[in-house]
């Protein structure tokens, strides 16, 4: 993590702040899976045929990258989530860092696509948080805003508390984050 990152990390750890960690036992059961479909990998290559070798590289490509985020996050301690009374510091995916004040957020609820379920952030301005954000970061948003409606959407899977009881933590810390 770059200093920069730290200081905006470190700056949310308010007295008053509700800090989660994601849970190490949902992490190693994603190291786990993504060995799995690492290893799963080598009968595809092993196969000699161009498009299994495609897939197979594909694969090792995209589940490299997650088991090297997964362990990344079982090595490194640092919160995925920062809820204090100035706003939420979201470091729950492999993006990047981002600190929303509750001036910023125009509502909260929770979204699902598939079987994944979000906290999802609608913001009050949203291409003015996306200006901040790189292209690419940018262009993943906006593809949430499509999918569910908001540009910020915080995974559950490897956060230590469901959905609803976070919910009710950020109603805690701001009485104007508005729940739909």
């Amino acid at each position: 993590m770059s200093s920069a990152q730290d200081s905006d990390y470190l700056a949310q750890l308010t007295p008053d702040a509700v800090v989660l960690y994601p849970s190490r036992g949902k992490l190693l059961l994603f190291v786990v899976i993504c060995a799995a479909f690492l290893a799963g990998c080598f009968p595809m290559w092993s196969d000699g045929r161009y498009e299994y070798q495609v897939a197979a590289v594909l694969g090792w490509v995209f589940f490299g990258l997650a088991l090297l985020f997964f362990i990344t996050r079982l090595v490194q301690r640092v919160p995925a989530l920062i809820v204090n009374q100035s706003g939420i510091f979201d470091k729950s995916s492999g993006i990047s860092s981002y600190f929303l004040r509750w001036e910023e957020i125009d509502s909260i609820y929770i979204s699902s696509i598939g079987r994944q379920r979000f906290l999802s952030i609608k913001l009050n301005d949203p291409e003015a948080f996306l200006s901040r954000q790189s292209a690419i970061k940018a262009k993943l948003m906006r593809a949430n805003i499509k999918l569910v409606g908001a540009p910020v959407n915080i995974s559950a899977s490897t956060l230590p508390m469901k959905l609803d009881e976070l919910v009710a933590t950020i109603q805690q810390k701001s009485r104007a984050a508005r729940v739909r």
